[in-house]
């Protein structure tokens, strides 16, 4: 199978300029026996302007032996610093006194870096966590948030916390009570990242109770 395909402009708002923001380019792709993925490579140009997230269109045609169901994908140039959201649930269960019937864990873990972006050469720190109406920031590279059902850590730098080694961006939530009200219960945190010129962006981290 082989499609063809061309970049071009795409309409409506926030849209990137062939040429200025991005690179033309065109091509064919053959897809092999068994094949459902190509990757297209195109390149963005680089500028000292403060934009919006741009987005241009990629442009599908001349099918061999396959039919197109749509033709039509839209990119997105990252201008800026972007934090994305991150989901996590921990368990009653685990609890000495927990109400759930299959234990798994009181604890999470993860890394809320992982999936934000920041343009190449810039940071991407985490400065800031909120929850509520207060604003915690770290205290040597820990921001600590105790809250009414557990405690989050977020490491804001790697190194080795507690004899454990940790990378910038890992969090640790573990649930301290079942006095929850019930089961299927959230804690929303806030967090800030910026990239050391003058950038941030926020997302948000949802811990659920089971």
């Amino acid at each position: 199978i082989t499609v063809n395909y061309a970049t071009g402009n795409a309409t409506g708002a926030n849209l990137a300029t062939a040429g200025t923001d991005y690179t033309v380019a065109s091509g064919t792709v053959t897809f092999g026996p068994g094949e459902t993925v190509k990757t297209i490579t195109i390149q963005t140009a680089t500028d000292a302007l403060n934009e919006q997230n741009e987005r241009f269109a990629l442009n599908l045609s001349g099918a061999s032996n396959a039919t197109i169901a749509d033709n039509q994908g839209i990119g997105m140039i990252l201008e800026r610093i972007q934090a994305v959201s991150d989901n996590a649930t921990v368990f009653e269960s685990a609890l000495a006194t927990g109400t759930q019937a299959v234990s798994t864990a009181e604890i999470i873990t993860g890394n809320l870096l992982t999936n934000d972006f920041t343009p190449t050469g810039l940071a991407k720190t985490i400065d800031q966590v909120t929850f509520g109406a207060t604003n915690y920031t770290p205290t040597g590279n820990v921001v600590t948030v105790d809250t009414p059902l557990g405690l989050l850590q977020v490491y804001t730098a790697a190194g080795t916390y507690a004899g454990v080694a940790r990378a910038a961006g890992d969090y640790v939530y573990t649930l301290q009570t079942n006095s929850t009200g019930g089961d299927n219960v959230n804690e929303l945190f806030t967090y800030r990242i910026n990239d050391g010129a003058g950038g941030n962006s926020t997302a948000n981290l949802t811990v659920r109770i089971a």
